[in-house]
């Protein structure tokens, strides 16, 4: 795994230590990182010792940039990944469209900042757009993204118990994110997965 907190935080959770840990992963993600610091850290090392089968990237939630700009250092860090890592597959997990991690500054109050919609999730979706439409003629990048809405409330908000801070998954919601993925995991590694997955869905 590469990326930032989204995935940093996945390593706690009850869905990864049963799903994803039996896997052998490594988990590279460092909280707050951006496009820029991934890049640096595949740039200078990171996958020079070893020898994957599949990456998992998440990156560019902390970014500040343009849907463009965020868009194109993550097709950067996948060009480094391929030249480092040439036989792996590269899963891209899409944008959480309600993540609005906009920094609280003094006098700005407290109030949750992606509780509601706003101006965050609509670049995020934006990006994943983007991200969508530049990776589907390329065999060795899957591209997912979860039904995002089923993590919002009728009136477009976010529960608290999907995001306490209402920028990271909670156990819950970590469990919903983590479904696609481990069936993504096992399509490439010829495995099967057992999941706690509710009837209907393609892990149940």
């Amino acid at each position: 795994l590469i990326g930032d907190s989204i995935l940093s935080n996945f390593q706690h959770s009850y869905s990864y230590k049963q799903y994803i840990e039996p896997l052998h992963c490594l988990n590279f993600c460092i909280q707050g990182d951006q496009t820029q610091n991934v890049l640096w850290r595949v740039l200078n090392g990171e996958l020079d010792e070893i020898k994957v089968k599949v990456i998992v990237l998440a990156v560019g939630t902390h970014n500040k940039h343009s849907a463009n700009e965020i868009c194109a250092g993550i097709k950067k860090i996948i060009q480094v990944i391929k030249e480092k890592q040439p036989n792996a597959y590269i899963i891209v997990m899409s944008f959480l469209l309600f993540l609005a991690n906009e920094l609280r500054r003094a006098g700005e109050g407290l109030l949750p900042c992606g509780r509601e919609p706003n101006p965050k999730r609509q670049k995020h979706a934006e990006v994943n757009k983007l991200l969508t439409s530049a990776f589907t003629v390329d065999s060795k990048v899957i591209f997912i993204c979860p039904d995002w809405d089923q993590f919002l409330q009728s009136d477009g908000t976010i529960s608290h118990r999907d995001m306490a801070d209402y920028m990271h998954p909670t156990e819950r919601a970590y469990a919903r994110f983590c479904e696609p993925l481990v069936e993504e995991l096992q399509n490439l590694l010829q495995i099967f997965l057992k999941t706690n997955a509710p009837p209907g869905s393609p892990l149940d």
